[in-house]
This record gives structure tokens, C-alpha cells and sequence, in this order.
């Protein structure tokens, strides 16, 4: 998990947003009311997360994405924020059919309502990927050195995601950090080129896309 920065909307969808909270829309009804702002959401949140899913870091354009309620709307707590833009991010998979498994199903589709407030770690938190590590398998664990708490919420996190239950994304994660470390050798007595090639992964596309598990890839270069 990366941490993404919620800045300011453009003021045209936020004048719409606060028109559908003051209308008393629901979130289906503002979708078909405002089908070309909800696209233009949709599109401003895949820019501002630079193409990547809030809680996985899978291209959004791999397997699609919807607009996802950190608190979920569904609950009665947190109804009120149902278009409050800081609550909303763009998380893939768009939905379960995107998958061949359901076993498979990671993201807000598998969060749905389950929503710890004082455990989950939201990718608005500045400081969320420190509570995260990564091993050569593809697997996501609590880092070590947590304290109590904090490997609480790292567990509660990571099942409420399936971050970790997820074939799919464990395989992916596998292939980027082997990908990158079979590299790292060949690199051993050029540290330029080290230096070159992992910043060459770091660096947004001319859409401004960045290429997928950006932590993991951290993780290995030490950074």
C-alpha cells in the first residue's frame, strides 16, 4: 500500500458532489443522474493515484476499477460521506466477473462492509506502507518491529483487502520481485545503472501511470 495524496477536486465535480448530498441521492442515483461526471471522477481518481489501485498497487487498466468508499457507504456511520471526496479512491477489480476465481477477489469488493474504523489502514495515511513488508513469494505481512497495535491493524488490514488470500495478486507480486531481483546482479559493479534502472520504475509514464507494486519494488531497492 502507497500512500496517496488527496488534494482538491475540480471545482465542476465538486459543485456536484455537494449537489447530490444535498438532493439526498443515493449513490446508484447519482450515477444515473451524473453519468459524465462520475465518469470524469472515475478518471480524475486514476490520475491522482497515477494508474494504480489504492490498496493492491494493480494497474487499474489491468483489471478495471470502481470508485471505492474507504467507509463504506453502505454503512449507516458513514451514509453522510458517501461523496465526500476524501473517502473515495479507485480500487480494482471493477467487479467479481473482472476475476476467473472468486477466491480471487481482493480490494473494496472484499472489504465490502467490513470496516474496522480504529484497525483498518486507509492509503490516505501518510505513514500507511510502513505497516507492510514483502517476501519473495508474493506474500504481504505485518513489517517487523510493530508494535502491538500497530501489527494489529496491519493483520486486520491485509484480511479485510485479501490482500494475502489472493492467488492472483500473490503471483503477481512474485513475478515483479523476481523480475527484479534476477536483474540486481548484473548491476552489482555499476551502481549507476542500478540507480538508473530502479528509477526508471519509479518514474510516471507519459499518462502518468506507474508501473504496479511500487512498494514491493522499494522494498527490494532499500529506498
Amino acid at each position: 500500500m502507497r500512500f496517496i495524496c488527496k488534494t482538491a477536486l475540480p471545482p465542476n465535480l465538486s459543485v456536484t458532489l455537494e449537489k447530490a448530498l444535498q438532493l439526498g441521492l443515493s449513490w446508484a442515483e447519482f450515477g444515473d443522474r451524473y453519468r459524465t461526471e462520475k465518469a470524469d471522477l472515475r478518471t480524475f481518481l486514476e490520475k491522482e493515484q497515477n494508474g494504480l489501485c489504492a490498496y493492491s498497487e494493480l494497474s487499474l487498466r489491468e483489471y478495471d476499477f470502481h470508485l471505492e468508499h474507504i467507509r463504506p457507504k453502505g454503512k449507516a456511520e458513514y451514509f453522510h460521506l458517501r461523496f465526500e471526496y476524501t473517502n473515495l479512491v479507485a480500487s480494482s477489480p471493477k467487479n467479481s466477473s473482472n476475476l476467473e476465481k472468486r477466491r480471487d477477489l481482493f480490494g473494496g469488493h472484499k472489504k465490502g462492509e467490513e470496516y474496522d474504523e480504529a484497525l483498518f489502514i486507509s492509503p490516505t495515511e501518510p505513514e500507511c506502507g510502513r505497516y507492510f513488508q514483502y517476501s519473495p513469494d508474493g506474500d504481504i505481512d505485518p513489517k517487523n518491529g510493530l508494535s502491538e497495535l500497530e501489527r494489529s491493524r496491519a493483520i486486520e488490514t491485509i484480511e479485510c483487502l485479501g490482500l494475502q488470500s489472493s492467488g492472483l495478486l500473490r503471483n503477481k507480486r512474485r513475478n515483479i520481485y523476481n523480475a527484479i531481483q534476477a536483474q540486481l546482479p548484473y548491476f552489482l559493479d555499476q551502481p549507476d545503472a542500478l540507480e538508473e534502472m530502479l528509477n526508471s520504475y519509479f518514474e510516471p509514464d507519459s499518462d502518468g501511470n506507474l508501473k504496479p507494486f511500487q512498494s514491493v519494488v522499494r522494498q527490494i531497492a532499500g529506498k
